[in-house]
């Protein structure tokens, strides 16, 4: 569902794999004044996302009811979900550099390092195209402010930018303190958020180049941010902070396998990730146990696969070497290691432009060492058969079934604390998926475009990984029973009289433990609601004034229903209907584009994850000037 300055029309679709329930969103859209990652997730199909507070607090996807660690989330090739929990902090992925963001809902693509129970997340940075400058400034509400600038030099073989941005946030926005006693409103008082705010500073490089007939593109990445642990509504935290830094590396190349043959290609990446979080929390407001706490996870990839085409066969074979480590300085005994070796195998068989068929295997094996338990293995195999039907030129016909496993995590095998322990027996949790779906396309020349996308889904996910607590406040990860996720959902997306754009999502599900020795009545999974909404409507106009070259002014709604917060069903988050609105005015053939938005209009109250409150109303503006040069 792409909306773009620029007036550019892209599929619903996301690129790399037709068969697989998907979406993509680029453009405009990512430079939305105020926006976020989490923002923008919220808006497709098959996305519900837990926020703990502001913008730079804990943010974490769930696509059709998986759990934030059960789907991979990539920053290029580069995936970001920790060795800790196995989540990826999305408020950690500024959107100010991305192309565009690829959501596989379904399934995923093959050449990933690792198929997801819940599909993955790609966040593409964007490749230097032309020699340019650049600068942006930005102002919110909460005291909000951002400032960046950039360049890029690109010539014929090779192209080269770089970009840093500083932001900074008071968050200090208001919240009603319930005191814990939501069915006793005679205790509600109206309270600041404090100690909640927070500075990062981004930097990016990306260059992208040809040597001979090979094609590389490498981008660096590093980004730091400190900021308040602002605690829990009720409990408030007034001087503990945490500190947060990530360095992400990644490279890739291909080259034909020879000069003669172009049907065989060469593919080699690698990649790199180095993340540290440290607490301070000299008052052990927190409940830490301890007054300081700092973690380092580091990461080491390397792939290699060859591609090649013989008739209506297309065969991708693929290796791929990782090691991981994960270090705690409260506790040496929760050291861990981990070496990972995969290899893959993909088929697809395409006889005729009306249908095709893909076949996709992996082996996946597990070596994992930790300070305070014994040395484990595990080979873990995954698969996945898709195939779409084109039974007329604006009509395809897709289906899915796949198996897909995700490994425990080194913290959840080894622990990081005395007050979080690991347990070394723990089991793979495993997945079967399933999904039929049907995307719709037409277009009467470029007056009327509309697309629209319906899938029906079904997953199964057993030996699921819990916490419950294990003596004197400790916490200890165990295997338990299965869920079973049913759904459906459309996204339609209409671009009428060259003035007008529609966007709706909607989806439906039923996340139920379905555990043979589940102890509660409540069936329904925490923190997923069974209804998701999300429709926008906008008019633009593209004047042909040179000094004049676009308008566009919109309205969006987003609503969720109600979910519950607890096993037991007994803590119940209200549903919620957002209104937002914004604005983009773009002068001199988008040399300067100017932006703004009003989220949530009528300062609707939200809650979220453990009932924590977001921000209400907000206005946030924003000035992009981008000065092309030869």
């Amino acid at each position: 569902m792409d909306v773009t300055v620029e007036g550019e029309r892209r599929p619903l679709a996301a690129g790399r794999d037709d068969s697989i329930s998907s979406s993509r969103v680029g453009g405009a859209r990512l430079k939305r004044a105020g926006s976020s990652a989490s923002q923008v997730l919220a808006e497709l199909p098959g996305a519900q996302l837990s926020r703990s507070g502001a913008g730079a607090e804990l943010s974490t996807l769930s696509l059709r009811a998986a759990s934030s660690a059960q789907t991979p989330v990539y920053l290029g090739q580069v995936r970001l979900n920790d060795d800790l929990t196995g989540t990826a902090d999305l408020s950690r992925i500024p959107l100010w550099m991305l192309h565009r963001v690829e959501v596989y809902r379904g399934a995923t693509p093959s050449e990933f390092d690792q198929w997801g129970v819940g599909g993955a997340v790609v966040f593409e940075p964007r490749r230097p195209r032309r020699s340019q400058l650049n600068a942006s400034v930005g102002v919110g509400s909460f005291g909000a402010r951002s400032i960046s600038a950039g360049g890029a030099i690109a010539g014929a073989d090779a192209a080269s930018s770089f970009a840093v941005r500083h932001a900074r946030a008071d968050n200090g926005f208001s919240y009603i303190d319930d005191g814990g006693t939501s069915f006793d409103p005679s205790d509600d008082r109206e309270r600041s958020r404090t100690n909640a705010d927070h500075a990062e500073t981004d930097v990016w490089s990306v260059s992208q180049w040809r040597l001979g007939r090979a094609r590389f593109v490498t981008a660096l990445n590093a980004f730091s941010r400190s900021q308040g642990a602002a605690g829990i509504a009720i409990i408030p935290a007034d001087h503990a902070r945490s500190r947060t830094r990530r360095l992400a590396f990644g490279t890739q190349g291909n080259a034909p396998c020879s000069a003669r043959v172009e049907a065989c290609r060469l593919e080699f990446s690698t990649d790199a990730l180095w993340t540290t979080h440290a607490v301070e929390d000299p008052d052990r407001e927190l409940g830490l146990g301890v007054v300081s706490t700092r973690l380092v996870g580091v990461r080491v990839g390397q792939s290699g696969a060859w591609r090649g085409e013989v008739g209506p066969v297309a065969a991708r074979v693929g290796v791929r070497y990782e090691l991981s480590q994960l270090k705690s300085a409260v506790a040496e005994t929760a050291h861990a290691n981990r070496f990972t070796g995969r290899t893959t195998l993909s088929l697809e068989y395409a006889p005729a432009e009306s249908w095709r068929a893909v076949l996709a295997a992996a082996l996946d094996h597990h070596a994992t060492q930790g300070a305070s338990g014994p040395e484990g293995s595990e080979t873990m195999p995954g698969a996945r058969l898709g195939a779409v039907l084109s039974p007329a030129p604006f009509l395809d016909v897709r289906g899915n079934v796949g198996l897909a496993q995700r490994p425990p995590t080194l913290g959840e095998l080894y622990g990081v604390s005395a007050v979080s322990l690991g347990n070394p027996s723990l089991a793979p949790e495993r997945s079967l998926n399933g999904e039929v779906g049907v995307r719709a396309h037409y277009s009467k020349s470029a007056s009327f475009v509309f697309e629209a996308d319906a899938a029906g889904y079904a997953r199964r996910v057993d030996d699921l990984i819990a916490f419950r607590r294990s003596g004197f406040g400790a916490l200890r990860p165990f295997n338990i029973g299965a869920a079973q996720i049913l759904g459906a959902e459309l996204a339609v997306r209409a671009d009428a009289l060259r003035h007008v754009l529609v966007d709706v999502a909607v989806t439906a599900t039923e996340p139920r433990d379905v555990s043979e020795d589940r102890l509660t009545e409540n069936d329904l999974l925490p923190f997923q609601s069974r209804l998701t909404s999300f429709a926008r409507v906008a008019a633009y106009a593209s004047p042909k004034a040179p000094e004049f070259s676009r308008a566009e002014i919109g309205a969006s709604l987003r609503t969720r229903a109600s979910r519950v917060a607890d096993p037991a069903g007994l803590v119940v988050l209200p549903a919620s209907e957002v209104v937002s609105a914004d604005v983009a005015l773009a002068f001199f053939s988008d040399l300067l584009v100017l932006r703004g938005a009003l989220d949530n209009v009528f300062d609707q109250r939200e809650l979220d994850l453990l009932g924590f409150p977001l921000p209400g109303r907000s206005l946030h503006l924003r000035a992009d000037v981008e000065v092309p040069f030869e």
